[in-house]
């Protein structure tokens, strides 16, 4: 009867087996930035690669990043006018978001979900509020 440690020093290592089919990430066909990686300095010696130094790409991997989401700003802007006839000022009527919540229908809807005690810890739910608010 093999115990478990005999069992664990006969087995197999992880990972791809011989002779498995490679399973590489397709990259993407138009990636929206360039980011090179050259080498500084010769490893063997210590000297200085120049400017014009001959290079070869050997490896190229994508890095998929979601962009931050941009607020969408509506500015409700009020006039009043005044009459050029019996000279009284007429104001436009208040919208409603000047007597209600500065969000939109769709932030209320994710702060709504943030506040929900029971699924996000009250730090982080600050974090994500002032990243979805923030005007930059």
């Amino acid at each position: 009867m093999s115990t478990e440690k005999e069992k664990r020093e006969n087995s197999r290592p992880g990972g791809a087996k011989l002779g498995h089919a490679p399973h590489n990430r397709q990259l993407a066909d138009d990636p929206n930035e360039f980011r090179d990686h050259v080498p500084g300095i010769c490893e063997q010696c210590g000297g200085a690669f120049s400017l014009d130094a001959a290079m070869e790409l050997i490896g190229e991997y994508d890095e998929i990043e979601i962009p931050p989401v941009k607020p969408y700003v509506i500015r409700h802007r009020r006039f009043a006018c005044r009459c050029a006839h019996r000279g009284s000022q007429a104001k436009a009527l208040a919208p409603a978001i000047a007597t209600t919540t500065l969000f939109g229908p769709r932030n209320a809807s994710v702060l709504t979900g943030l506040f929900d005690e029971e699924r996000r810890p009250a730090v982080r739910r600050w974090v994500v509020i002032a990243d979805t608010i923030s005007p930059a």
